[in-house]
C-alpha cells in the first residue's frame, strides 16, 4: 500500500525513474551468487594443486582448456591492503551482521558477495524554535545493500517519507517523499594496527521525490578502529550536494561523525555518537551538531534489533530524537 501510495504521487518521468532503478536493482540481485556458490557462478571448481603430469595421461593435455577462476581481486576481503601490511579483512560471514544503522555513521565493511541485508526504521523528531513547534516522523527509512563482484563490494537502495506537523499561529502539516538514493559500497583497507578499516559510499539522489529535475551526488569516507573485542571507534567524512528548502538553492553539505561502540554481551552492544551537519554555501541552511546514543540487540546472527536516542547541540538543530529499527541478512 505505501508503495502504491508514492507511485501514485509520483511524475511520469519519475516513475520511469524508478521504476529503471528497481529493475536494475531486482535484475542484479538476481543474478548474484550466493557465496558458496562463488566458483560455480564463474564455471569453475576452486583453485587446487595439479599433479604433476605422467606418461599415462596420453594426448589430454593437447585439449585445449580454459581457465574462468575469480581473478585474486575478486577474491579479497577488501580492494586494496595498507603498504607493506599482509592483514587480511572483509566481511565475516560466520559473525554477527554489521549494519549501517542505527547511528549516523555508516559502517566501514560490506555486506559480502551475494549476502541481501534489509535495514529500516522509524525516527521521531521534535524542534521548538521562536514560538514554533514542528514534529517529524521519518519511515520506513529503508536501505537495501546487495553484495556482488567481490566481497569488497556491494550495490546500495535507499529510501524515506517524512511527515511535518507544524504548530503556530497559523499551524499546518506537510507530507514529504524524499529522494531515492542509489549507490555503491567499497571495502577499501582492513585494519592493521593503527592503520583503520576504510571503505567509502559514492551514491546520489535521483529525481524521484522532492527535488525534481536534480541529481545530489555524494561521497562518504568511513575509517574504524577496533581496539579490542569490546570497543571501536568509528567515524565518516561526507561531502554532499544539498538543496536549500528557502531558495531551492544547491550548496555542499560536508557531514563529520565520531562514534563509540561498545560490545558488552554476545548480543547486547551500545552505541555514542557526536555528528555535525555543516553546509557550505548555503543561504539560509545553518550548522547543526548533536550527540546520540543507542542499544542494538541480536536475535540471532542474521536479525537484529535497536533504538536510539539523541539532542541537538545547537540552536539551529533539532532539540531532541528517536527511534527504533531492524535488520535482517540473508
Amino acid at each position: 500500500m505505501v508503495l502504491r501510495m508514492v507511485y501514485v504521487s509520483l511524475g511520469h518521468s519519475r516513475r520511469l525513474a524508478l521504476a529503471a532503478a528497481l529493475i536494475l536493482i531486482g535484475s542484479l540481485c538476481g543474478a548474484a551468487p550466493a557465496r558458496a556458490d562463488l566458483f560455480s557462478f564463474w564455471g569453475c571448481h576452486p583453485p587446487a594443486h595439479s599433479p604433476e603430469k605422467s606418461e599415462d595421461d596420453g594426448d589430454d593435455d593437447d585439449e585445449p582448456r580454459l581457465s574462468f577462476a575469480p581473478t585474486e581481486w575478486q577474491q579479497r576481503g577488501t580492494l586494496f591492503q595498507w603498504p607493506g601490511s599482509d592483514v587480511q579483512g572483509g566481511p565475516k560471514l560466520d559473525a554477527p551482521l554489521v549494519a549501517d544503522r542505527p547511528d549516523f555513521t555508516e559502517a566501514s565493511v560490506t555486506v559480502g558477495w551475494g549476502v541481501s541485508q534489509v535495514e529500516m526504521g522509524y525516527t521521531y523528531y521534535n524542534d521548538r524554535n521562536a514560538g514554533t513547534t514542528t514534529t517529524r516522523h521519518t519511515y520506513p527509512e529503508l536501505l537495501l545493500r546487495q553484495g556482488m563482484i567481490a566481497d569488497w563490494f556491494e550495490l546500495r537502495l535507499s529510501w524515506q517519507a517524512e511527515q511535518d506537523l507544524i504548530e503556530s499561529n497559523v499551524g499546518h502539516q506537510q507530507s514529504i517523499t524524499h529522494d531515492l538514493t542509489v549507490g555503491c559500497k567499497v571495502g577499501l583497507t582492513p585494519q592493521d594496527h593503527y592503520l583503520p578499516e576504510t571503505a567509502f559510499i559514492l551514491e546520489a539522489d535521483l529525481p524521484t521525490g522532492s527535488n525534481p529535475n536534480l541529481v545530489l551526488p555524494a561521497f562518504d569516507y568511513l575509517y574504524t578502529w577496533e581496539f579490542n573485542e569490546q570497543v571501536s571507534l568509528s567515524g565518516g567524512t561526507k561531502f554532499a550536494a544539498a538543496v536549500d528548502d528557502d531558495t531551492n538553492n544547491v550548496y555542499t553539505q560536508v557531514d563529520q561523525s565520531f562514534s563509540l561502540g561498545i560490545q558488552w554481551t554476545e548480543k547486547l552492544s551500545t552505541f555514542t555518537e557526536w555528528f555535525a551537519l555543516l553546509p557550505a554555501g548555503a543561504d539560509t541552511v545553518g550548522p547543526e551538531q548533536y550527540m546520540d546514543g543507542g542499544f542494538k540487540y541480536l536475535i540471532n546472527n542474521n536479525l537484529q534489533l535497536d533504538i536510539r536516542a539523541g539532542v541537538g547541540l545547537n540552536r539551529a538543530a533539532d532539540n531532541m530524537f528517536a527511534g527504533a529499527g531492524v535488520v535482517v541478512r540473508r
